[in-house]
């Protein structure tokens, strides 16, 4: 798995350190309500905990769709007191480069009620 960055994040491949992390933001409602598991693990899937100044503060994900699609979906959720701060889109917008130009994804689903929630960019 790859790291990924942007200019003020680090994007690292999740795993079992972050399982703490990952209940707080399961533990949040408009998770719970828009997104829901985030520690549900899907094969042939990516998974990002995303870092501000070396802070855990969000979780992005590029899910694999039942078969028989073809089609991954993002999801990505934000720590409450980071909100507001383009986080979630700066986050999903450099996974979905990563997607396009090195997994040569053609096409990848954003739920609708991850786009009003979680402030991804409508067109993906």
């Amino acid at each position: 798995m790859v790291t990924l960055s942007t200019e003020r994040l680090v994007l690292r491949p999740t795993d079992a350190t972050d399982a703490e992390f990952l209940g707080s933001l399961e533990a949040r409602h408009e998770v719970e309500r828009f997104i829901g598991r985030l520690s549900r693990r899907k094969e042939h899937s990516h998974y990002f905990t995303v870092l501000l100044d070396g802070v855990r503060v969000a979780h992005v994900a590029l899910v694999t769709q039942p078969p028989p699609s073809r089609d991954y979906e993002i999801v990505c959720a934000v720590l409450g007191d980071v909100e507001g701060r383009g986080i979630a889109r700066e986050a999903s917008s450099r996974v979905l480069q990563w997607a396009f130009d090195v997994l040569s994804l053609t096409r990848v689903k954003a739920p609708p009620r991850a786009l009003v929630r979680q402030g991804l960019p409508r067109a993906a």
